[in-house]
């Protein structure tokens, strides 16, 4: 117990605690657990070693759930105001919609917010040791925390005063609001006389929209809501805690390289613990907003048909929007009275605009929308052929697996860093591990802790712990 205080694991606190240690009992030289915390002042652990409560609150299973209620409600809230574009007149209706958006967007983009809440001033005393000014070597030297501000409670905002904060669920809220959208303005097309000459022209193509749109919002509620898809979640809590509590018991520490300190688990390699789904996640792609969960190693295949169809339905959409403004451009469909057709044309643009804001929007978001689409498609399948995630094409200079070790390069220009990915087999062999769960191509990254090839490391034991 000791030592699990010292190196501040709250988790293995709590879960020893729940097993009746008891935090005032004594060693040989007269110093408690409760003691150690009073003494550094960590006031979080003098609370938890103080407290009655020996329930221990297991270790996160599962993602954070998403609040579907919130999502709706944003989602129809922007997406109403967004359809004033086909019922008030233009100048009304666009800056209106451009303010909507650019305060939507900007919650969203706004730096270090968390659903509302807000952090205190910061105490050194609680924060993790490798935060403070401490080492961590063969013999650990853990220095006193100097005095600090008090510790000053978090302000929860709580009901719907929440709502005007940025909430985890704003990203999905927008992203469905121009779904939405998209949807009334197929609806539109289908009930408005003036779009009458589509629903004739082109009845088999807006019937085919239909059916694969229905597929893309079923493909999102499986990832998002329905029954959410498992991005790859760890779930190895029990069988490492023990193995954790009986090398603590010889004086060993886990690497923090190789553990979770929050989901206290062995962390497969490729790996990473996600702060908003709080959870450690198996062959960690990205946290994707428009589903507000992480996609891994477990939902990534399905992620891949929800980019590629999000694509197609919006290239469709976009080509509706095309049709209807083909349609009104054509000569014959013009103010003859206006000269030429191309006087003509210039000329009736702000009329069109004025009587088809609703398409225009749909036409140029669209647009917008394939073109980002696109490089993330890209990105993904070059990923893919390649046997990388996007957080390791990003951030492979922070894991040493990807790096090429520079010594063995006699070359000035080679002592750079630079990537090696060990686990690309080539492009053929990489996609059919991608897309496969069994047979010899397949690979369960939720139970590979080492690289092709490579040795386990021994754990170094603690030799002793000083207090300076």
């Amino acid at each position: 117990m000791l030592m699990v205080v010292w190196l501040e694991h709250k988790v293995v606190v709590q879960y020893l605690l729940s097993q009746g240690f008891d935090p005032q009992q004594a060693n040989v030289d007269g110093v408690s657990a409760l003691d150690i915390a009073k003494y550094r002042k960590i006031e979080w652990l003098v609370k938890v070693l103080e407290s009655n409560d020996r329930t221990f609150a297991e270790a996160p299973t599962k993602c954070r759930e998403s609040r579907l209620w919130v999502t709706l409600l944003y989602g129809f809230i922007l997406s109403g105001l967004f359809s004033l574009s086909y019922f008030l007149p233009w100048w009304i209706a666009a800056p209106l919609i451009l303010l909507v958006l650019w305060l939507a967007l900007k919650k969203i983009r706004k730096p270090h917010g968390h659903g509302g809440h807000s952090h205190g001033t910061k105490n050194v005393a609680t924060l993790h040791p490798s935060k403070r000014d401490m080492v961590v070597t063969g013999s650990v030297v853990l220095a006193k925390p100097q005095k600090e501000p008090a510790f000053s409670k978090k302000h929860e905002p709580s009901g719907l005063s929440t709502l005007f904060k940025p909430q985890p669920e704003m990203i999905m809220g927008v992203w469905a609001a121009w779904v939405v959208l998209f949807i009334f303005f197929h609806v539109v097309v289908w009930v408005d006389p003036v779009y009458k000459f589509v629903v004739t022209d082109w009845e088999p193509f807006l019937y085919t929209l239909v059916g694969i749109e229905a597929v893309f919002l079923l493909t999102w509620f499986r990832l998002a809501t329905m029954c959410p898809s498992d991005p790859g979640v760890i779930r190895t809590f029990q069988v490492d805690i023990t193995q954790m509590l009986a090398n603590a018991a010889t004086g060993v520490v886990p690497p923090e390289a190789s553990y979770c300190r929050t989901c206290m688990i062995r962390r497969p390699i490729r790996s990473k613990h996600c702060a908003q789904c709080g959870v450690c996640v198996a062959r960690m792609d990205h946290h994707c907003g428009w589903i507000n969960r992480c996609v891994g190693y477990g939902n990534h295949r399905l992620f891949v048909c929800f980019l590629l169809l999000h694509i197609i339905v919006v290239v469709g959409f976009v080509l509706l929007a095309g049709v209807v403004f083909q349609h009104f451009l054509q000569p014959g469909n013009l103010d003859a009275t206006l000269g030429s057709s191309v006087m003509r044309v210039w000329m009736q643009v702000p009329d069109l605009v004025a009587d088809h804001l609703l398409a225009l929007m749909v036409f140029l978001w669209g647009i917008g929308t394939v073109i980002g689409l696109s490089f993330m498609a890209v990105q993904h399948l070059g990923n893919m052929a390649r046997n990388l995630t996007v957080n390791e094409s990003i951030n492979w200079r922070r894991y040493p697996y990807l790096k090429a070790d520079p010594k063995n390069n006699s070359k000035a220009a080679d002592k750079l860093p630079r990537l090696l990915n060990p686990f690309d087999k080539g492009g053929w062999h990489n996609t059919l591990e991608f897309w496969t769960r069994s047979g010899s191509s397949a690979l369960d990254y939720r139970t590979v802790f080492r690289l092709p090839n490579a040795v386990d490391e021994p754990e170094e034991p603690i030799i002793n712990v000083q207090v300076v």
